[in-house]
């Protein structure tokens, strides 16, 4: 008997084919997010519109959009900053 897991198919972030639309957020949602939270798009377009691929472009990074609505304000939510000693 075989595993199932033979029949494994892995998709990227480099290369996510038909999947492309799932690996973050879409700019028309992000569109809908910004009006539904009262946040301005051109601001969020602006950090966080970092991935496009040829299928799909302005795909959205969904951590830091939904940060930035949840905290109201616009950063690099992948760094963590330094405390203060």
């Amino acid at each position: 008997m075989e595993s199932a897991l033979t029949d494994f198919q892995e998709y990227t972030m480099a290369e996510p084919a038909r999947l492309a639309n799932y690996v973050g957020f879409t700019e028309q949602e992000v569109k809908e997010l910004c009006e539904k939270y009262h946040m301005d798009f051109e601001s969020m377009q602006t950090w966080y519109d970092g991935y496009s691929f040829s299928s799909t472009q302005h795909i959205y990074s969904p951590n830091s959009v939904i940060l930035a609505i949840r905290n109201g304000v616009y950063r690099n939510y992948w760094t963590v900053p330094l405390q203060p000693d």
